[in-house]
């Protein structure tokens, strides 16, 4: 999943180089078919569970986020099969993101890794069904962070 404009607000110890901060991950879309043909689309959002943690050392960046993954909208073949704000993850998913080498928190730069999904619910009917599929690991996430502006 690659996901457009979002932001860290950080404070970083210089002599450390530890940071806490506030990840802002936008909502997206996300595409799949399933048994190769069902064509299934979920809108896709994030809440911040507490504060993103990591470390800027040697021009690498790494942080941990915890986020609640809501998912308020799923269709197959364009049909509602879940339409309740209420579908989310149980547990809220741990993503962990890393950065090429010469990251320059002055010049921002990009960030990715992968995290699991954990089962779903409050998907209404086919709660089971909408997690079964979902649910699991190796999901990718790139972001693109950039100096925030005065």
């Amino acid at each position: 999943m690659v996901l457009g404009p979002g932001g860290l607000n950080a404070d970083l110890d210089l002599a450390t180089g530890a940071f806490t901060g506030d990840l802002v991950l936008p909502p997206t879309s996300g595409k799949f078919t399933v048994l190769g043909f069902l064509p299934v689309e979920s809108k896709v959002e994030f809440a911040p569970v507490g504060k993103t943690t990591g470390t800027l050392s040697a021009g690498s960046v790494r942080s941990n986020s915890k986020v609640t993954i809501k998912l308020p909208s799923i269709t197959v073949f364009g049909i509602p099969i879940s339409s309740d704000a209420a579908c989310g993850t149980s547990t809220p998913a741990s993503i962990d993101l890393v950065s090429g080498p010469g990251f320059d928190p002055l010049t921002g730069g990009r960030l990715s890794g992968t995290y699991t999904i954990p089962a779903l619910t409050g998907c209404g009917l086919f709660n089971d069904l909408v997690s079964g599929l979902t649910a699991g690991p190796d999901n990718a996430i790139e972001l693109t962070l950039t100096p925030k502006t005065a």
